[in-house]
């Protein structure tokens, strides 16, 4: 039986919490790429996590706005033409999926992630105008509170986690 005070969701929960206080250390440009392990024993086990900790804010931004980029890019593409559903669906389960395994696990820079952005991206380029995709002030807004949203998130799982567990 599995609970919030079992060792192994304790040390993810304690890695979260340290992946915080390296964001809190260095908010803007994060403590450097593969400096995580450096500062905890253990990985973040949390891509959100590790993403923020080791890149800080701008890096965070860049990398959820790659990804929010990619979808919306994605949608557009369907609802113009119903001949690239099956691949637009395709994509956009790949990275659904990829999202929702993230929360769990250090996967920020596998390539797996990029592989399905750089397809996404050529897709989007191959099927759109460039006028009709172009990235607003609107988008970046976007992207801006999809980056502090998740890290609420991520920050509200850690604290519940904590009182569960005691």
């Amino acid at each position: 039986q599995l609970t919030a005070s079992e060792g192994s969701a304790i040390g993810r929960i304690d890695a979260w919490f340290e992946g915080f206080q390296m964001l809190k250390s260095s908010p803007v440009f994060g403590v450097g790429y593969g400096m995580f392990t450096d500062y905890h024993w253990q990985t973040a086990h949390n891509s959100y996590i590790l993403v923020a900790a080791e890149e800080g804010i701008v890096g965070f931004f860049i990398w959820v706005s790659l990804i929010y980029i990619c979808f919306k890019g994605l949608s557009l593409i369907a609802k113009k033409n119903d001949d690239s559903m099956p691949y637009v669906m395709g994509l956009e389960s790949g990275l659904l999926g990829f999202f929702a395994a993230s929360y769990f696990l250090s996967r920020s820079y596998i390539a797996v992630l990029y592989v399905l952005l750089a397809l996404a991206s050529a897709f989007i380029y191959t099927d759109l105008k460039k006028e009709e995709y172009a990235i607003s002030k609107k988008t970046l807004k976007v992207s801006a509170m999809l980056t502090i949203g998740i890290l609420i998130i991520v920050w509200i799982s850690m604290r519940a986690s904590l009182r569960l567990a005691g």
